[in-house]
């Protein structure tokens, strides 16, 4: 066979296969690209798949799937919630000095548009959209976005009704600030674990007043503010109702283990507690000693910033827990927030043994109190609050420990 009668039967081979190629790139990557939505991810209850057009033949009509208003899990607070947020954000507005622009029920128009995107049929104009509709943006934009569902009642209407009115991201922001967590600006896992530790009515209340703190330093603080105001007690005082209905966490009481003392089990509860924007975990020491032991309350209504030294607080926290009365003598410098108070306590021993209370005098002159934990040389390894400020560990020379205490049981 010559070389021209190869050549055509060549060429045509070569350009089937180029052909083949094509409709397969096509089908596998060209078409799904532009015909399949993007699969949206985010936190529990948002749905897989967003309503919105599927993958059809181009010689039918599409197929729509009907936006369907999110399901409210079992012991939501969401209807409760979104009601309240529908009060102040209730009506259309277009107000040329609302930054926000053409609103209605609180929904920009911006929201609206970009919502159309992925549920076709529905008004152009913000003002005309379905209630139903509008209630769906609140659970999915505001509501699932900052895992409202995980949170504690009555925190949850704060955090929602602030990302509501101020943004999503900011609103978790200061949540983030209150609890000590990571202030990234997204609700997940940490900060969640973080909300659990603390006082629910303490955050609400402490979350509330820097709220407001923020509004009113706004440029439109003059012409929005007393709204503003009034948005903010009626939330607070909703969301304090809520909190003190729910059922209150108990405290890290753990029972003793391999022998560890229960108050040291707790110490190594709260290890990683930093101070630092009046962390409420941390003030919250002092609210649980009140309730506690109630003629300590009003002793413990002046510890109302982690900037006081909070070594004897803590060491107090640990004791009440596991309950053992702090150390309460008659004169301040004898209760528990004095460190030196902390020689008259329980009993003196020479030797220590994990949990022991250990009284320590600075050669610059201040004191300490802390746990026992281990000894390292010429050194105790020790567990307490206000170490680099926070519950850590550190190595406290034996030199400077000017008593060991254990309690008296």
């Amino acid at each position: 066979m010559n070389i021209e009668t190869m050549t055509v039967p060549l060429i045509a081979y070569l350009a089937t296969i180029f052909v083949m190629g094509l409709v397969q790139w096509y089908l596998i990557y060209a078409r799904d690209r532009a015909q399949i939505p993007p699969v949206p991810v985010g936190p529990p209850g948002t749905p897989s798949v967003k309503p919105g057009s599927v993958d059809v033949p181009p010689d039918k009509p599409p197929v729509i799937i009907p936006p369907v208003t999110p399901v409210v899990p079992a012991g939501s607070d969401f209807d409760r919630c979104v009601a309240l947020v529908l009060k102040y954000e209730g009506g259309n507005d277009d107000d040329p000095q609302d930054p926000g622009g053409r609103t209605s029920r609180g929904i920009l128009q911006r929201e609206w548009d970009t919502w159309r995107n992925s549920h076709p049929g529905l008004p152009p104009d913000v003002w005309e959209a379905p209630q139903e509709q509008v209630i769906a943006i609140y659970k999915d934009q505001y509501w699932n976005a900052l895992w409202c569902d995980s949170l504690p009642p009555g925190v949850d209407l704060a955090v929602f009704d602030f990302g509501v009115n101020s943004g999503v991201s900011r609103s978790a922001k200061f949540l983030q600030v209150l609890v000590g967590a990571d202030e990234d600006g997204e609700v997940g896992p940490d900060t969640i674990a973080a909300t659990a530790k603390v006082d629910p009515v303490s955050l609400v209340g402490q979350f509330c007043d820097r709220r407001l703190a923020f509004l009113q330093g706004l440029p439109t603080w003059g012409r929005f503010g007393k709204g503003w105001t009034s948005r903010v007690v009626d939330v607070r005082k909703e969301a304090l109702a809520l909190a003190s209905q729910a059922p209150q966490p108990k405290p890290p009481v753990i029972a003793p283990a391999d022998g560890v003392p229960p108050w040291l089990a707790a110490m190594r509860t709260v290890t990683g507690t930093h101070e630092g924007h009046d962390n409420p975990v941390i003030l919250g020491f002092a609210a649980f000693i009140a309730k506690k032991y109630p003629e300590m309350s009003a002793y413990c209504a002046r510890y109302t910033h982690d900037s006081i030294a909070w070594c004897g607080l803590t060491v107090a926290y640990c004791m009440a827990s596991a309950g053992i009365r702090p150390q309460f003598g008659a004169t301040d410098t004898d209760k528990f927030l004095w460190a030196d108070s902390w020689r008259q306590f329980g009993v003196a021993v020479s030797e220590p043994k994990p949990g022991d209370i250990i009284c320590v005098k600075w050669p610059s002159g201040g004191h300490h109190v802390t746990l026992y934990e281990s000894t390292n040389g010429a050194n105790y390894m020790c567990r307490g609050g206000n170490q680099s400020d926070a519950v850590d560990v550190m190595a406290v020379p034996k030199s400077s420990v000017s008593a060991i205490r254990r309690p008296a049981q």
